[in-house]
C-alpha cells in the first residue's frame, strides 16, 4: 500500500498533460509523470518518494503504438517492454527487453519509464545509442522538439521538469543489422547487470555501447575508434588500450569489484571482435 494520498490525472492530449503539470506546480504541488507505475509504486511504498499528484500518460495517442513512417520506426514512450518484444520490429531491442525483469514486470514497464528511471542501467538505451536515434519530446507549450539520444545521454537523461518523452525514432535501416549482446548479472538472469554490452557493425565500422559498468550508460565513441583501427593494434592490444582508458570510470561496488568488471568488459570486447572479424 502507498502510505500517502495523491491526486490522479489522466490527460488525453500532450497539451493537457503539460498544462496540468504547470498548473499543479504553480500551486506548489510535487508532480510525477506516470507510465507503467512499477518504479513509482515500489519507491512510494518505501517512502523513497512522496508526490502530491501524478499525471498518467498512457492515454495520449502519440505516446502509444509502434509504427513505420518514412523509413523510420516510431516507438511510443508508453509502449511496454512486452509489447516491444511481441512486435519484434527491432531484434536488438527485443533481445535487450527479454533480459529486463520477467514477463510480469515487462507487462508494466514502459519504454519511456526505462529511459527515465532513477536507476543507472536504462538498458534499452543501448539499442538507441548505437543507431543514432532521436527522442520526440513534449515541450512546456504543448509543442514537440527533437533531441538525439546521444545528447540525452550526455545530459544524464534529464529533461526540464514539465517535459516528457513522446516517442523514440529509429532509422529502419539500422534495425535489421546483425548485432551482438552480452549481459552478466551477479546472480539470477533477471537481476540488474554488472556488465551489459551491445554492438552492431554499420558501414564496416564497429559500434559499441555499455551499461552497468559506469554511473550511466554510454556509447564508447573513443573505444570504437580503437576497435576499428586496422593497423596499429593487435586484438589484445586494442582491448588493453580500451581498458586503460575506461578504468578510472569503471564502478566498484557491492555487486562487483573493479577488477571483476574489467575482466567482464575484456570478455565482452573479445567476443565483439570475434563476432565482427571478417564481417563486412
Amino acid at each position: 500500500m502507498i502510505p500517502f494520498d495523491f491526486e490522479y490525472y489522466q490527460p488525453h492530449t500532450i497539451k493537457q498533460a503539460v498544462d496540468l503539470f504547470q498548473s499543479l506546480r504553480r500551486k506548489n504541488k510535487s508532480v510525477y509523470y506516470y507510465g507503467g507505475g512499477t518504479e513509482f509504486i515500489s519507491r512510494a511504498r518505501t517512502q523513497e518518494i512522496h508526490v502530491d499528484a501524478i499525471i498518467d500518460l498512457k492515454h495520449i495517442p502519440e505516446c502509444n503504438g509502434v509504427f513505420i513512417k518514412e523509413e523510420n520506426i516510431h516507438l511510443g514512450s508508453m509502449v511496454t517492454l512486452s509489447e516491444l518484444v511481441d512486435a519484434s520490429i527491432y531484434p536488438l531491442l527485443t533481445d535487450i527487453c527479454l533480459h529486463i525483469g520477467h514477463r510480469t514486470a515487462r507487462n508494466k514497464i514502459t519504454l519511456g519509464g526505462n529511459l527515465m528511471s532513477h536507476l543507472a542501467y536504462k538498458e534499452v538505451v543501448l539499442s538507441f545509442l548505437l543507431t543514432n536515434s532521436t527522442l520526440l519530446i513534449a515541450k512546456a507549450d504543448g509543442g514537440l522538439r527533437q533531441m538525439s539520444m546521444i545528447e540525452f545521454c550526455r545530459n544524464k537523461f534529464k529533461l526540464p521538469e514539465s517535459e516528457f518523452i513522446v516517442q523514440i525514432i529509429v532509422e529502419q535501416k539500422y534495425t535489421q543489422l546483425p548485432f551482438y549482446y552480452y549481459r552478466q548479472t551477479k546472480q539470477s538472469t533477471v537481476n540488474y547487470p554488472i556488465v551489459s554490452v551491445a554492438s552492431i557493425k554499420s558501414d564496416n565500422d564497429i559500434r559499441v555501447a555499455f551499461s552497468g559498468i559506469t554511473s550511466f550508460p554510454f556509447r564508447g565513441i573513443e573505444i570504437e575508434q580503437i576497435l576499428n583501427e586496422e593497423s596499429v593494434y593487435s586484438y589484445s592490444g586494442k582491448i588493453q588500450t580500451v581498458l586503460e582508458k575506461m578504468s578510472p570510470k569503471i564502478l566498484s561496488d557491492r555487486n562487483a569489484s573493479l577488477s571483476f568488471r574489467k575482466h567482464l568488459v575484456e570478455v565482452a570486447l573479445s567476443e565483439v571482435i570475434k563476432k565482427w572479424e571478417g564481417v563486412s
